[in-house]
């Protein structure tokens, strides 16, 4: 496989395994995948979801892969009545962070999964939860809703009777077909609200969950340098980013009003209700094209990058001035609006996506700062506007790459974008799409 591979650096290997690295065949498996990637240079990513223990352990393995493998940390919750209540024991905070430094030590990329609405968990303590993990240096934080599988203390009558869960049922993204004449969907139930987080406060979480799903992509890894260079917390720019579009002031608010909205639409009061709603024949098209019946997050976050990407860039750099508030530098406000200028001019996805044909146009940038230089540089190391230097850089896309992950995207889901892109973004790196910048001496 790895010898067809070479030079496919946008396909990636999936393990089907949902406790990788904690065995000793792992650590025999994982020495094979690095000789192949040493002859083949491939795989560059693997997926799969590692063990819940022996962390340092997937750590060395990741290490050894060169970072391809993602340490996933389900952590579900941060709040001990919540963790209490489900019979669940995390890591202590203290082992939390130590985890979390090492594996930032080692440049092993790592995420946390979090579960919402849970017994015992508010909104205040799941915004918390979330201060917490992005103190931590936890790269990329996934909210999920509580899914009440059967057989789970979760999902007994017991438990939803004591914490008052409120339930509702969906389909399972994708999961319909027509066999045999006969519409068939896959149906889950979900807890949408308790006792103390109101189905309102649940949807305000689901929305702060899409905020921070967005910002800590890797279209928008800028940010978090800016937030490192300037000493601001991750949470609170969240929080300010989450508060605005909330409010209705900032440049996504249509969109995140939209996501909440499907966000309550997709769910119904009983099993009978979805299979009803989606057999319609009209619905049932809408499934077929992909405008309903899809994992909200990556829809949402796919129709940001089609449709607002200069947008979503802007708007977080309003937020990171705001934050600064307007006794800051005037030199540190410079460096920053040239490096979202940098961006705004390098990471154009939307018409990447389209195949405009002025995209692929070879571009110049004359900036007063060498941002490109700092952003290759390790985070931490000397603060973007200590680069100060009159640059020009040539802005040119890999025209070849990006025809053939659209190509492949069209072939593989279709002509419609908010079908295609969010999925091929979920094993082709975004950055395929982005231009290449390079120095042009001035």
């Amino acid at each position: 496989i790895a010898e067809r591979m070479r030079g496919w650096d946008n396909v990636h290997l999936a393990i089907s395994d949902s406790n990788f690295g904690m065995y000793k065949h792992d650590i025999e498996f994982s020495d094979i995948i690095a000789d192949i990637q040493r002859t083949y240079d491939w795989p560059k990513v693997i997926l799969t979801d590692t063990g819940k223990s022996k962390y340092e352990q997937i750590i060395s393995i990741s290490k050894k892969l060169g970072g391809a493998l993602t340490l996933s940390m389900s952590q579900q919750s941060m709040n001990l009545p919540t963790l209490e209540a489900i019979r669940r024991k995390n890591l202590k905070p203290d082992e939390f962070l130590r985890i979390a430094n090492l594996a930032r030590s080692e440049n092993v990329p790592f995420d946390v999964e979090m579960i919402v609405p849970l017994p015992e968990e508010t909104k205040e303590s799941f915004l918390d939860g979330f201060r917490i993990l992005a103190k931590a240096g936890v790269q990329q934080i996934t909210p999920f809703t509580t899914m009440m599988l059967r057989g789970t203390d979760t999902s007994n009558l017991e438990t939803r009777n004591k914490y008052e869960m409120l339930t509702k049922y969906r389909l399972l993204p994708k999961q319909f077909g027509d066999y045999r004449g006969e519409k068939c969907f896959e149906v889950e139930e979900v807890c949408v609200a308790t006792r103390d987080m109101p189905f309102d406060d649940y949807l305000q979480c689901r929305g702060f969950g899409l905020i921070s799903v967005v910002f800590s992509h890797r279209q928008l890894d800028v940010m978090q340098r800016h937030l490192v260079d300037l000493g601001i917390s991750t949470f609170d720019f969240y929080r300010l980013a989450w508060e605005k579009a909330a409010q209705g002031d900032g440049l996504l608010n249509e969109v995140y009003r939209a996501f909440l909205r499907e966000s309550e639409d997709e769910t119904f009061d009983s099993e009978d209700e979805v299979n009803a709603f989606y057999s319609d024949p009209e619905n049932y098209q809408a499934l077929l094209r992909g405008e309903l019946g899809d994992n909200l997050m990556r829809k949402y976050t796919g129709e940001i990058f089609i449709n607002h990407s200069l947008s979503v860039i802007r708007w977080g750099y309003q937020i990171l001035l705001e934050l600064l508030g307007p006794d800051v530098e005037p030199e540190i406000v410079d460096a920053i609006k040239d490096a979202c200028r940098w961006v705004e001019a390098s990471r154009q996805v939307g018409s990447a996506f389209r195949l405009d044909s002025d995209f692929f146009d070879h571009e110049q940038l004359d900036l007063q700062f060498d941002v490109a230089r700092w952003y290759e540089e390790e985070p931490k190391a000397i603060p973007l506007w200590k680069y100060r230097t009159n640059v020009r850089y040539s802005l040119l896309p890999d025209e070849s790459s990006i025809r053939d992950a659209v190509s492949t995207g069209r072939r593989l889901f279709g002509d419609d974008m908010m079908c295609w892109v969010p999925k091929i973004l979920e094993t082709v790196a975004i950055d395929t799409f982005w231009k290449r910048c390079s120095h042009i001496s001035t």
